[in-house]
């Protein structure tokens, strides 16, 4: 194989490479996806959350043990959120009383359009509480449509 790391100038070979690689990693990681989805839905019919219980041993003779994590995404939605408080604080309610501050994390985020409107100046000065890195560049092979 090719040293795809060398510091030399990308030829269109390496772009077309490129482009090959895309296409089979995007056909590969959906036909992992599916097989995965398959074997766990069949050894783990009713899994428990985490990794813990999620154990099938594969009597191989290695001692192996098919492992599933099961996730399960949990998501805050913030209009109920509000009315769950306000619900809790009423007068009467009969709600057990919550620690929303342990419960729920507020994170800082970016809004980028906002930043964009900066000044120069504004920028600099705003910059300072930002962690600024270069993130990995999406490069793909955008072939037209014939006829287009």
């Amino acid at each position: 194989m090719t040293d795809l790391t060398a510091a030399t100038t990308p030829t269109l070979a390496d772009i077309a490479t490129l482009y090959k690689m895309q296409e089979e990693l995007a056909a590969l990681k959906s036909a992992e996806a599916m097989l995965r989805r398959r074997i766990a839905d069949h050894y783990f019919p009713t899994p428990t959350e985490g990794s813990k219980e999620n154990k099938y041993p594969l009597n191989d003779g290695t001692g192996a043990i098919l492992q599933m994590d099961h996730k399960v995404n949990r998501s805050v939605l913030e209009p109920e959120l509000d009315a769950l408080k306000e619900a809790i604080k009423a007068e009467g309610s009969n709600l057990p009383k919550l620690p929303f501050n342990k419960l729920v994390r507020y994170k800082p985020e970016l809004v980028k359009a906002e930043y964009n409107k900066l000044t120069v100046e504004e920028k600099q000065v705003f910059d300072r509480a930002l962690d600024v890195k270069p993130g990995m560049p999406e490069v793909k092979v955008v072939i037209p449509k014939r006829g287009a």
